[in-house]
């Protein structure tokens, strides 16, 4: 093939790399980024005509490809994605003369050109008003000029509209990957709507919410999922431990999902008073089942709503999540026998709930109503373990 091995240069092109060889950017970058820019604009639409005139050639036939796109994604090193644009775009340039000077000029960005030149194919022959998309072009960046001839499209063609719409929903995919100690690795691909609907669910939910919240916006995010797809829904799961790990001995196994992942006492005594539907399996020493307990402890649906107009959200200092997105959490342990009521309860989001069972934290109620919080003491380093005098 042509490209194996390299090729001899234009002397267009020659002169064009000698410049690029040259150039010494100045102190402030962002005047050569612009220019730089143009540059691009400008390769890219000179590529495309290219592009364009190779497609109709049908060279890439006699070198052994089956379509322009693959020649240009092996030989011109593309992406399939980029090399699909390129050729389009060179096929599509008649419809758009008056773009190709605002490119030229540097008026308008490539992807702009791209955009307008897809757009044009959804007209009848002079239906496209190519001057009202330049204007719009000159006034918008590609992403907002993206919806500009989205809506177009959709004016002109709804019903072709809505089947690339039930095309791209085909393509749905969500991969859960269990790893060796139980934790899940989430790959996946929503459609426009499937998107926009899990975002309307937990960018509320992922929010910063009160003092100290340091987690990152993943982090916040990755809450917010697991808050999203639980709270409301009637699932069980089934965790088995010991008694000593119920109790918090010393030297106690860790309890076991059926899915096989390793919880902490801590964690199945948070899962238990924050309301999971949970069912612990409890075994004694020699491995035989001695309890199939309750699957939860919850407050009544009476006694819940009480805790609800009383607490009216997250008690945490500074935090407002709504009572749906609370835990009832009680304030003396379950397991050493605390009731479960109104009294012994207060609402707790999915993150201070973590924050009180795990890390030490304290929630005190004082003397005027209010709830405080008093975090952890640091760790105190003796001088035998640092090796100090």
């Amino acid at each position: 093939m042509l490209g194996e091995g390299g090729i001899a240069s234009s002397p267009g092109l020659e002169a064009l790399f000698a410049a690029l060889a040259e150039f010494v950017p100045g102190p402030d970058c962002r005047q050569d980024l612009i220019q730089l820019g143009l540059v691009r604009h400008r390769l890219d639409l000179l590529m495309a005509r290219l592009a364009g005139s190779f497609a109709d050639s049908r060279l890439w036939y006699e070198d052994g490809y089956t379509t322009p796109i693959q020649w240009l994604r092996e030989e011109a090193k593309l992406q399939t994605a980029v090399a699909c644009q390129q050729v389009g775009v060179g096929l599509s340039l008649d419809a758009v003369p008056q773009s190709i000077d605002a490119l030229e000029r540097g008026e308008i960005g490539f992807g702009h050109l791209a955009l307008m030149c897809d757009t044009s194919a959804f007209y009848r022959e002079g239906g496209f008003d190519e001057a009202a998309f330049l204007e719009k072009a000159r006034e918008q960046n590609v992403s907002e000029f993206r919806k500009t001839c989205e809506h177009a499209r959709h004016a002109q063609d709804p019903k072709g509209f809505a089947d690339e719409e039930r095309e791209r929903h085909e393509q749905r995919f969500l991969k859960l990957s269990p790893q060796e100690d139980g934790a899940l690795w989430l790959r996946g691909w929503l459609d426009p709507e499937g998107g926009a609907l899990l975002r309307s669910a937990l960018e509320p939910l992922a929010r910063p919410s009160g003092v100290g919240d340091d987690r990152s916006r993943e982090q916040r995010l990755a809450d917010a999922l697991v808050e999203a797809t639980t709270r409301d829904h009637q699932t069980e799961l089934v965790v088995t431990c010991t008694l000593e790990t119920l109790a918090g001995w010393a030297g106690s196994a860790a309890a076991e999902t059926e899915w096989g992942g390793l919880l902490s006492g801590e964690a199945v005594e948070r899962l238990v008073c924050g309301g999971a539907a949970l069912r612990r399996m409890v075994l004694d020493g020699d491995g035989v089942v001695i309890d199939f307990g309750r699957r939860r402890r919850l407050l009544s649906a009476p006694a819940r709503r009480a805790l609800e107009a009383r607490d009216r959200h997250c008690v945490w200092p500074g935090c407002d999540r709504p009572p749906r997105w609370c835990d009832s959490h009680h304030r003396r342990e379950w397991r050493n026998g605390a009731p479960t009521s109104v009294e012994e309860s207060v609402l707790l989001c999915g993150r201070h709930h973590r924050l009180r069972h795990d890390r030490g934290w304290q929630l005190f109620r004082t003397g005027g109503g209010r709830w405080r919080a008093i975090p952890p003491l640091p760790p105190r380093w003796s001088s035998a373990r640092s090796g100090l005098p």
